[in-house]
């Protein structure tokens, strides 16, 4: 069975020296996924986005005068993969390979660029907001000949992902 859901989510960007991003502490209810050097997505459930927010600007305030925290939420769209079938619903949406274990991936994904954050029971697929349909879509269409069903919009759930890791290359995928 696969199960697809909107997930209500926070998605918060974090820009500063690479070394300051190195120092982040974990944020409780985040997920962190290095996308660039200079670069940090903090995902997690849309209701404990001010705590997120407030976490991350305090953390870098006192590492990088120059750092910033911007709350892009409203800039993406999250699906949320579940089900003894979501790896191979993914695999038919990407080339890019899923880790044994959590990670945050950067590849095409539905044809279109996204990140994903690969939990054990789930993943939790990102696009732009403007193409979250698309992704929908796609999803359904792919995985027609399995048994699946669309649950209703929830919150985004990162449990046992209070590690931060590194992005991942369309081939494989890097966790610290």
């Amino acid at each position: 069975m696969l199960e697809l859901a909107a997930a209500k989510a926070a998605i918060i960007h974090c820009f500063a020296r690479p070394s300051s991003l190195d120092g982040l502490m974990p944020i409780p209810g985040a997920f962190s996924g290095r996308v660039a050097p200079d670069e940090v997505m903090l995902i997690g459930a849309e209701h404990v986005r001010s705590l997120i927010v407030d976490a991350a600007s305090d953390q870098l305030a006192q590492m990088d005068p120059h750092g910033l925290t911007v709350d892009q939420t409203s800039a993406w769209s999250v699906w949320t993969l579940s089900g003894p079938h979501a790896a191979e619903a993914f695999a038919r949406l990407s080339a890019a390979s899923l880790p044994t274990e959590s990670a945050f991936v950067q590849a095409a994904i539905a044809g279109v660029p996204g990140k994903a954050v690969v939990l054990p029971d789930r993943i939790h697929v990102l696009v732009s907001s403007s193409l979250g349909h698309h992704l929908r879509e796609r999803v359904l269409g792919a995985c027609k000949d399995m048994p699946a069903s669309e649950g209703a919009p929830r919150p985004l759930d990162v449990e046992r992902s209070a590690t931060s890791v590194e992005a991942a290359s369309p081939g494989g995928a890097h966790s610290s």
